[in-house]
């Protein structure tokens, strides 16, 4: 197999309206590039990806927790969200795309949430914060977990549930009921749901961990707000079938 031009494989990648995304773009072109020309499947990024989430587990349960592990956790997983954008380039650009690849990428996201909301359940309970705020926190956070997970359940119902092949999307539904809708809506609504965003908030754990909790309520209030709104969506729509 001729290995793909890096011309060819920024082709390949999609363009969402987040300030997160071109972070994880740039090197995500080199991973796909250098996974062609070992002859890798996607599949094998995507597995390297979820092995990454649980070694940056690991080193949060097993370090003293600080300022060292949970900088060194924040490198694990950015490189793990690297080759989570990384599989999908090279699914494209090499032909390999599958359901069973798109199934496994999807299927193993969600590991990824959970793995990193318990990161940040062991960091917020094991530095010296108020109580109450890390309880907040806590309840606040496992909006992230519910919040991907109603996205995946609705996966199989995509082109019903997700209107991609609609002219909207429920989440640009539910911008719309508060008066975004259009680019606006949609640059709004990516900002909110990017995960860049759960690793900006770990490495200010590293050195401002009042700020992140606070930061980690706002965003977690955020996305109990989207699922909400996506759960009302998919039961009209379940109701209106």
């Amino acid at each position: 197999m001729t290995t793909p031009t890096m011309a060819e494989i920024r082709g390949a990648a999609q363009a969402p309206n987040n300030i997160w995304w071109p972070i994880f773009y740039l090197p995500s072109g080199y991973f796909v590039w250098a996974a062609a020309r070992l002859g890798l499947s996607p599949n094998h990024l995507t597995i390297t990806a979820a092995i990454s989430n649980v070694i940056g587990l690991i080193v949060i349960m097993a370090y003293p927790l600080g300022t060292a592990s949970i900088v060194a956790a924040y490198c694990v997983f950015f490189l793990a969200h690297t080759l989570d954008f990384s599989d999908g380039q090279l699914a494209k650009v090499t032909n390999q795309r599958s359901k069973q690849g798109a199934w496994l990428d999807s299927s193993l996201d969600i590991t990824k949430v959970a793995i990193v909301t318990a990161c940040y359940y062991t960091i917020i309970n094991g530095l010296s914060l108020d109580s109450m705020l890390v309880k907040v926190a806590g309840i606040f956070l496992m909006g992230n977990i519910v919040n991907y997970s109603v996205s995946l359940a609705s996966y199989a119902y995509r082109t019903k549930v997700d209107g991609y092949d609609s002219e909207q999307s429920p989440l640009n539904y539910s911008l719309s009921v508060y008066g975004l809708s259009g680019k606006l809506g949609r640059t709004i609504l990516s900002n909110i749901r990017e995960y860049g965003n759960f690793l900006v908030i770990m490495i200010l754990f590293a050195f401002f961990p009042l700020i992140a909790l606070i930061v980690l309520i706002c965003w977690g209030a955020a996305q109990w707000i989207l699922a909400i709104n996506r759960i009302r969506h998919v039961a009209r729509v379940v109701q209106d079938s």
